[in-house]
C-alpha cells in the first residue's frame, strides 16, 4: 500500500494484555498526557523532531488527539497509547 492510501478493513480501537492496554487516546486523557509529556520533555527533546520548542498546552494536546482520531477515523494513520490496567493512567 502506498503512503496516503486509505486501508479499508477494520482496525481494532484497543489491543490488551493482562497489565496494559493500548488504545487510542480520549479527550479525557489529555492532562495526563501533558503531565507525562511535560516531565519527560528534555529526554523527549534529544530524540523526537516534535518535541523541540516550547513545550505544549493542554490545549495543544487536546488538539493532537483530536487528530489522532480524524487520521484513524479516516483509515491514515493508526496511533496507540499505552495505559496501564491497574492503575488506569497512561505510561
Amino acid at each position: 500500500m502506498g503512503q496516503g492510501q486509505k486501508l479499508n478493513s477494520d482496525i481494532s480501537r484497543s489491543l490488551g494484555t493482562e497489565r496494559l492496554c493500548l488504545r487510542g487516546a480520549l479527550t479525557d486523557d489529555a492532562s495526563a498526557m501533558n503531565a507525562a509529556v511535560i516531565e519527560s520533555w528534555v529526554e523527549l527533546s534529544r530524540w523526537m523532531e516534535w518535541a523541540q520548542g516550547a513545550k505544549p498546552t493542554i490545549q495543544d494536546t487536546i488538539e493532537q488527539i483530536n487528530k489522532r482520531e480524524s487520521d484513524f477515523e479516516n483509515r491514515f494513520e493508526f496511533r496507540f497509547s499505552i495505559f496501564e490496567k491497574r492503575a488506569g493512567i497512561f505510561s
